[in-house]
C-alpha cells in the first residue's frame, strides 16, 4: 500500500472560502431582502393620479429588479465562486506546464 507523504496538492482551504463566501452572500441577501422589499413594493405601485407615461419606466425598473434580486444575485456569485474554485484547483497542473 502506497503511503501519501506531504500531500498538499488537495487542500480543502479553497472548499472552505467557497462554503464561507456563499453563506456571508446569503445572509445578506437574505437581511437586504427585508430592507430592500419595501422600496421593490413602492417601485411596482400602480397609483391611479400618476400619468402612464411617468408611471412606465418605474415598472420596467421594477421588472428588472424582481428578475435580478434575489435570485440572480445569488446565481451570479454561485458562478462566479465556482469558476474561481476550478481555477484554484487548476492552478498547480498549470504551473507545470510552464
Amino acid at each position: 500500500m502506497k503511503r501519501i507523504i506531504h500531500d498538499n496538492h488537495g487542500s480543502s482551504g479553497p472548499i472552505i472560502i467557497f462554503i464561507l463566501c456563499l453563506a456571508i452572500v446569503s445572509f445578506l441577501v437574505l437581511i437586504l431582502g427585508f430592507i430592500i422589499e419595501p422600496f421593490m413594493n413602492l417601485m411596482a405601485s400602480t397609483d391611479d393620479d400618476i400619468d402612464s407615461d411617468i408611471s412606465a419606466p418605474r415598472g420596467y425598473v421594477s421588472q428588472f429588479v424582481q428578475v435580478m434580486w434575489p435570485k440572480g444575485v445569488l446565481l451570479i456569485i454561485f458562478i462566479a465562486l465556482s469558476g474561481a474554485l476550478i481555477m484554484e484547483y487548476q492552478k498547480n497542473r498549470y504551473k507545470d506546464m510552464g
